[in-house]
C-alpha cells in the first residue's frame, strides 16, 4: 500500500523519500521511480512535510513523536497511535494528525457497500470514498473549534453520525456458531451463535464504517454497537 501511495504522489510532482525493512523492494522502487530512500532506523529524522506510516501499527509513541520532523502525519497504516494520548502529543508539537480510521476508511467502506440494498455498486462505493476528504475537513474543524486532538474529534464525529440514526436493521440469517472475524487492521466483530446481529466493540473497523453517511444496520445499545447484516459477514473485520 505504501508503494502505491508513493507512486501516486510522485506522479503528482511530490519529492518522495521511502523506507521499508525490505531493502530489495526499496532498491527496486528507487530504480524504477527515482525515489530517495532512507534506512529504517533513521527515517523518523528526515525533515518533510508529510510523514506517512503505511505498514506497522503503534509507530506513534513516546519514542517516535519527539523525533518527527514533519508538519502532518497522514498514512495508510492502522492503529498508528500506541495510545490515545499520543494524538495529544502530536497536537502539542503542532503536527496535524489525520486519524487512521478516517483517512484509510476506503477499504472497509467498500466492503460495507456490499451489504447495501440492491447489492454492491462500484459507483456508490467510490462516491462514499470520495467523501473521506469531507470527513477529514469536518474532523479538523471540530478539533480547532474545541481545541482537542483530531483523534478525539473523529470519535465525536462518529458518535454524531451514530446518534443521527443508522436506519432500520435488515433481517439477517442465523449463523451456526460463534466465531471471531478479523481482517482490516485490528478491527473486531464477533458473530454470536444463532444471532441475527453482530455485537461488537467500537473498533477501528466500526469507527471507519461510521465515516459513511448512513452505515447500514448499525445501532447502539447498552453493551456497545450492534451491526445486523443480511447475509454473511465473512469479508468484514
Amino acid at each position: 500500500m505504501g508503494s502505491r501511495l508513493a507512486i501516486l504522489l510522485e506522479k503528482e510532482g511530490a519529492h518522495v523519500v521511502i523506507c521499508d525493512i525490505n531493502e530489495k523492494r526499496v532498491a527496486d522502487l528507487c530504480a524504477e521511480y527515482g525515489f530517495e530512500s532512507v534506512r529504517d532506523e533513521s527515517h523518523l529524522d528526515v525533515p518533510c512535510d508529510i510523514y506517512s506510516p503505511c505498514a506497522r501499527g503503534a509507530t506513534l509513541n513516546d519514542e517516535t513523536v519527539p523525533r518527527l520532523q514533519c508538519k502532518v502525519v497522514a498514512g495508510c497504516a492502522n492503529n498508528q497511535l500506541l495510545e490515545p494520548r499520543h494524538a495529544a502529543a502530536l497536537m502539542a508539537r503542532g503536527i496535524v494528525y489525520a486519524p487512521d480510521f478516517v483517512i484509510n476508511a476506503g477499504g472497509i467502506i467498500n466492503v460495507a457497500c456490499e451489504l447495501l440494498p440492491g447489492g454492491y455498486d462500484e459507483k456508490v462505493s467510490l462516491a462514499k470514498i470520495e467523501r473521506i476528504a469531507e470527513s477529514l475537513r469536518r474532523v479538523y474543524e471540530i478539533s480547532a473549534q474545541r481545541s482537542i486532538p483530531t483523534s478525539e474529534a473523529a470519535n465525536m464525529l462518529a458518535e454524531e453520525r451514530l446518534a443521527a440514526g443508522a436506519g432500520p436493521a435488515p433481517t439477517a440469517r442465523p449463523v451456526p456458531r460463534a466465531r471471531r472475524m478479523s481482517g482490516f487492521g485490528n478491527g473486531i466483530l464477533r458473530r454470536a451463535a444463532n444471532s441475527s446481529s453482530v455485537p461488537c466493540r467500537p473498533s477501528w473497523a466500526v469507527r471507519s464504517l461510521l465515516m459513511m453517511s448512513r452505515p447500514p444496520g448499525l445501532t447502539r445499545n447498552s453493551t456497545g454497537w450492534t451491526w445486523a447484516t443480511p447475509n454473511s459477514i465473512s469479508a468484514l473485520p
